[in-house]
């Protein structure tokens, strides 16, 4: 385990007993431990990256209808928010608990690793619609959204909910913060290349390889941050 050094300032601050709290309550996180929990926000914006330019590529590239595109991304985008509720609700009822005791993985853990695993279902298929048929593909892209919008959801959700039961403290989340901003712009900027690669060329080899490298990168940024997700069990 790494130890919390409480910084000097908040020491002098603080009376003796106050002091001997904040140590015994603070996560003990240092800078490193802190980056990777922050990774799973670099997952969750390249499913961002990925599924929102979906709607214009269909037209573009596989000649669906504009109209219904338009109708499909509307009810997807009104469906998003209620995702959040539903999500919201579930996590807080610890729907997961008879599948992952909440003893051993915590409350948002199961919620985390379920979701990043959908998340990549989503990332992965995208851009991969098994039939150029109209009612294909339009299915395809709605069913397909909704869960990618779902995942993200779920995920920020829960992300959020862990990092305030870790870091219980002004000081941390402060710090924090700083590494999930680094975070978000590592993931948008990680999507956002493999991206333009198929904006260029939507050859299905180039598709399936796109489609592996946005799965590689949610893995590689998320699944790595497990046993910190696992701390959430307040």
């Amino acid at each position: 385990s790494v130890e919390f050094c409480i910084p000097w300032p908040v020491v002098w601050m603080l009376e003796d007993n106050e002091v001997e709290r904040f140590s015994a309550t603070a996560s003990g996180h240092d800078g490193y431990r802190k980056l990777r929990f922050a990774l799973t926000y670099s997952a969750i914006f390249v499913g961002l990256v990925v599924v929102h330019p979906a709607k214009d590529f269909y037209v573009e590239k596989f000649g669906a209808h504009p109209l219904a595109m338009g109708a499909l991304f509307f009810v997807v985008s009104f469906c998003a928010p209620l995702a959040e509720i539903v999500s919201g609700r579930l996590q807080d009822q610890e729907a997961l608990a008879w599948l992952f005791p909440v003893e051993k993985w915590g409350r948002k853990a199961p919620w985390l690793l379920t979701h990043i695993c959908l998340l990549c279902v989503g990332a992965g298929a995208i851009y991969l619609p098994p039939s150029r048929d109209p009612v294909v593909l339009h299915a395809w892209f709605f069913f397909v959204s909704l869960l990618l919008f779902w995942s993200i959801s779920t995920c920020t959700i829960a992300f959020e909910s862990a990092r305030h039961e870790i870091y219980r403290y002004n000081e941390e989340r402060s710090s924090f913060e700083i590494w999930c901003k680094f975070a978000t712009v590592l993931g948008m900027f990680s999507g956002v290349l493999p991206l333009l690669v198929l904006l260029a060329n939507a050859a299905f080899v180039l598709r399936v390889l796109m489609a592996c490298v946005f799965v590689l990168l949610i893995v590689v940024f998320a699944l790595q941050a497990t046993p910190i997700w696992m701390e959430a069990s307040s």
